[in-house]
């Protein structure tokens, strides 16, 4: 009897040695890696309802940071009034998109400015305003870093630069779509011109909208 414990003890010394040495003669490890560079296209502006879509019959953008396009703003044709009036754009889908593939994560701001309103090369509209609303940010990225609207951009007629976008640090990456024009569901418009009263006269009148990218929030 004293044997037949004797054995059994050893057999189970046996498979306890086993199976503690198993893991270490079986396992091993390996390493994945990956190295990132900086992009720098070109890079195809997109549709803004579908920013999968690339525009080809757009010009592409080459750079690391840059502003692949940026709609014009036509507010139509309108009647003179006794007060200050703001029109709707009439234009389709305005929108503007920045692309950042630096791989940084650093941030970036869209500011814009306009010239005075002329009209026939004659100063014109004076005190108008160029209002553009909270936008709507859209990409293939997760929302999460999506960069921030302003929530109104009151551009005036002397040049002065009026931050549009901000993206904080670790936002902004990758291609981006900031959409000022109302869903099905909205009404509210996006783009607007505030005309003082009294300063609208007959003709075309036209602004130069100047745009800048920085590469700091």
């Amino acid at each position: 009897m004293l044997k037949k414990i004797i054995k059994l003890t050893m057999c189970l010394l046996a498979v306890c040695t086993l199976c503690a040495a198993g893991p270490s003669a079986w396992a091993q490890t390996s390493e994945a890696s990956i190295e990132i560079t900086a992009g720098t296209g070109p890079t195809y502006p997109v549709n803004p309802e579908d920013p999968s879509e690339d525009l080809t019959d757009e010009t592409p953008v080459s750079g690391s940071l840059a502003i692949l396009m940026v709609s014009d703003f036509n507010f139509g044709a309108v009647a003179t009034a006794t007060i200050t009036e703001k029109h709707n754009t009439t234009t389709f889908q305005p929108n503007i998109q920045v692309v950042d593939l630096r791989g940084t994560g650093t941030g970036w701001s869209v500011s814009a400015s306009v010239s005075g309103f002329t009209n026939g090369g004659t100063p014109s509209l004076s005190g108008a305003v160029i209002h553009i609303y909270n936008g709507r940010p859209t990409s293939l990225v997760s929302a999460q870093y999506a960069p921030i609207p302003i929530e109104n951009s009151a551009l005036t007629a002397d040049n002065s630069p009026v931050k549009v976008i901000t993206a904080p640090n670790g936002t902004g990456m990758g291609l981006w779509v900031m959409r000022w024009y109302p869903s099905s569901e909205e009404t509210t418009p996006y783009v607007q011109l505030e005309i003082p009263a009294g300063t609208a006269t007959l003709g075309t009148h036209t602004a130069t909208i100047n745009w800048s990218l920085s590469d700091t929030p």
